[in-house]
């Protein structure tokens, strides 16, 4: 089940990324494609889950949600516009997404943009949640305090220049310009989930503030890795005069933590949650269905997906912005069918469960009216729906 929510996700950024950094290509192989390593890689229960998903995507109000996924969170997830820039603009923080909203694995919600509060959580290796298989789960890495003053020496200039992290860097590092010695680091701005928006670097020679989580990791490299995740706070020790002469990052997770964990989704399947259940609890308030297609006078629509066994009923959903002045023609697995559409206004909802075989691929072709434009898709899981084990 938690490769099909994979395969889900993964299908859904294929069709709707953040931002496209090669606009001729639909994917690349980076981590701006969420790191896909092409057919090399194919493995056959990942097929499998595929197939078992194919033509599936989520959706929010009838449109392909962005599906962010990391590989672990560290047991609280963080809500879009506090680990993004808008990806025109490069606005920090970007505009919310209400689908990718920051939310706890288990339990009711805390303040962890309190230091206090992110302090306990992260460096508590007990705290519970469904990231707790995951080897980055929680974490810590150390340096002295001129190991960590070098690494900014050289991460500071070059972020300050390359073109993706230059504006998160205030006041720019100048060339040539010396650090110093690392006085103090201090966060300044955490998220919902307790990761760092805004580092403060304070040395011998000035003072600077980081944006963005990606920023901050990999301005603090640790033997030339970039920290896990920014899900962390800062221990420091110091010499009699009070000179700070080490630091030891305590942190949880491992990726920008918006969206799925993958480690998540893997501990929820072990438990009896489905992949629906799995994306809904990752995705606030998400449908599981077909990419809408748009149907007119001159042009009908085909829908292909496999329909699991799930338990909320599956619904044909037509949206018209000027109404259909008489029903489209719908076959389903090369059967006409006669559905009970009544009035087409602007929008109608026809229960499928009648007509589908669960466990299979079903193709429903739909045949526009005389006159009139509407979008029509499948839901299979509304977006009600809220996650528990099955």
């Amino acid at each position: 089940e938690a490769l099909k929510a994979q395969a889900v996700a993964a299908r859904n950024y294929a069709i709707h990324p953040r931002e496209k950094p090669w606009p001729d290509f639909d994917i690349c192989d980076s981590q701006y494609c969420q790191a896909y390593y092409g057919a090399a890689t194919e493995h056959p229960l990942a097929n499998k889950a595929i197939e078992q998903t194919q033509g599936l995507v989520a959706l929010f109000k009838a449109d392909p949600i962005l599906a962010l996924y990391s590989s672990s969170h560290g047991g609280h997830s963080e809500s879009y516009e506090n680990a993004f820039s808008d990806p025109v603009t490069k606005a920090y923080p970007a505009d919310p997404i209400p689908y990718l909203i920051g939310k706890p694995d288990q339990g009711q919600p805390v303040n962890l943009q309190q230091e206090a509060n992110a302090r306990r959580f992260y460096s508590n290796q007990n705290q519970f949640s469904f990231d707790v298989l995951s080897p980055t789960y929680r974490w810590q890495r150390r340096w002295t305090a001129a190991e960590l003053s070098r690494t900014l020496a050289q991460t500071l200039p070059e972020l300050s220049t390359t073109k993706n992290t230059r504006d998160f860097i205030k006041p720019a590092f100048k060339s040539g310009q010396a650090i110093g010695q690392l006085k103090q680091l201090t966060i300044t701005r955490r998220g919902v989930s307790g990761k760092a928006m805004v580092l403060k670097v304070e040395t011998t020679t000035g003072t600077w503030l980081l944006e963005k989580e990606f920023v901050i990791r990999k301005a603090l490299l640790h033997q030339n890795r970039m920290l896990p995740s920014a899900n962390v706070v800062f221990n420091t020790d110091a010499d009699a005069k009070g000179n700070l002469t080490a630091i030891t990052a305590i942190g949880g997770g491992f990726g920008h933590g918006v969206g799925m964990s993958q480690y998540g989704a893997r501990y929820m399947s072990l438990h009896g949650y489905n992949f629906a259940k799995i994306l809904q609890h990752y995705y606030s308030h998400v449908a599981i269905g077909t990419i809408p297609l748009h149907i007119g006078q001159n042009q009908g629509a085909r829908l292909s997906f496999y329909v699991p066994p799930l338990s909320k009923p599956a619904t044909l959903n037509i949206s018209s912005e000027s109404g259909l002045p008489s029903p489209p023609t719908v076959l389903i697995n090369s059967k006409r069918v006669t559905m009970p559409w009544g009035s087409i206004s602007t929008a109608r909802s026809i229960n499928l469960d009648p007509y589908l075989k669960a466990g299979t691929v079903n193709q429903l072709i739909i045949k526009p009216s005389r006159s009139g434009t509407a979008k029509a898709w499948i839901e299979l899981v509304d977006g009600s729906s809220a996650p528990k084990s099955t």
